[in-house]
């Protein structure tokens, strides 16, 4: 058989599934042009939205294939230009290099046995953290009562300096009077 003929009879067979042979559009059949708007706007949204996408990858196909090419520059810069652009990232670069330096030097504390344990220490610290908590409030409430017994000690020596202050007068009053008085010529 010939390809031609076999693609023939695929396209014909094809054509039977999607057309039918009969047309059972009458009369009694007809459907409303309402719902045939509908479904020709679904059909052609659906058929839209898919195209959007596939041309928004068409349209970017060609920057791909650039970046892709291992001999693509984006753009050309002269010596100079790149070399003010080492020039201002040199700060930054000194930076990210001392820490790496200082992250080379700790690496040797981080893999301790005292910070690989930190997992198994968490129950103590949280102990140790309630027990600070507690002492924390007691010394609070502790303090508390401290400055409550400070103010009434300042009450009482401040009640009594007034009622030293009022013998001291009393005792003033009581010696003027029991002074003989001169008398007046």
């Amino acid at each position: 058989m010939d390809p031609i003929d076999l693609l023939e009879k695929r396209i014909a067979a094809l054509e039977l599934e999607v057309l039918p042979l009969s047309k059972e559009v009458g009369p009694d059949k007809s459907q409303l042009i309402s719902n045939l708007l509908i479904q020709t706007h679904s059909m052609t949204t659906t058929a839209l939205s898919c195209r959007e996408v596939i041309t928004s990858i068409l349209r970017r196909m060609e920057v791909i294939n650039d970046y892709l090419n291992p001999n693509y520059t984006d753009t050309q810069l002269d010596v100079q230009d790149k070399k003010q652009y080492i020039l201002e990232l040199y700060p930054e670069m000194k930076k990210s290099m001392q820490l790496v330096v200082d992250f080379e030097r700790l690496r040797a504390f981080l893999d301790s046995s005292s910070i690989n344990n930190i997992p198994s220490l968490v129950d103590k610290l949280e102990k140790l953290t309630i027990s600070s908590v507690n002492t924390y409030e007691e010394c609070k409430e502790v303090t508390n009562k401290i400055l409550y017994a400070l103010q009434q000690y300042n009450d009482i020596t401040m009640s009594i300096k007034i009622l030293f202050a009022q013998l001291e007068e009393s005792i003033t009053n009581i010696e003027i009077s029991l002074q003989p008085r001169s008398r007046i010529d």
